[in-house]
């Protein structure tokens, strides 16, 4: 479901040492950079707000979504949802649990991924240029294994 932070680390810890080596430390910023333009792209391009505004859909599909999602295309009121209890859902042990799980996880995520290059080079000895071959892939396989 969350592919693109684990699968970007991935992609980006075997690459970027190969292009900080080769081309200098710049381009691993200008490539990553270049992808997400690319990306960007390509969500504009495909991704659409409403079913109707797709170009790819199948008009009986079209009608399907609209009949059982109750979308009206300005020919009828559309129902508000009712607003959610914020303050019991903020409050719950399991979305304060989840919360703080996440933080923590984001904080380790984002360090090992600043410190593992270094650690790497400085302490292992191994040049940036192979940190990108096999051990990158087996340092890189909790991320793989991620949903």
């Amino acid at each position: 479901m969350f592919l693109g932070t684990p699968g970007g680390s991935v992609f980006c810890l075997i690459t970027s040492g190969y292009l900080g080596q080769t081309l200098g430390w710049e381009y691993i910023f200008y490539f990553t950079g270049l992808l997400g333009v690319v990306w960007f792209v390509f969500w504009t391009l495909f991704i659409h707000d409403e079913p109707a505004k797709t170009l790819r859909i199948k008009p009986d599909e079209l009608e399907y979504i609209q009949k059982t999602a109750d979308i009206k295309d300005g020919d009828g009121p559309r129902r508000s949802p009712p607003f959610p209890p914020l303050k019991s859902i903020f409050t719950s042990v399991p979305v304060i649990g989840l919360f703080t799980a996440q933080s923590l996880n984001n904080f380790v995520f984002g360090t090992l991924m600043a410190l593992l290059p270094t650690y790497l080079n400085d302490v292992q000895g191994l040049p940036l240029s192979q940190v990108g071959g096999n051990y990158a892939k087996i340092l890189c396989f909790p991320y793989k294994t991620q949903r």
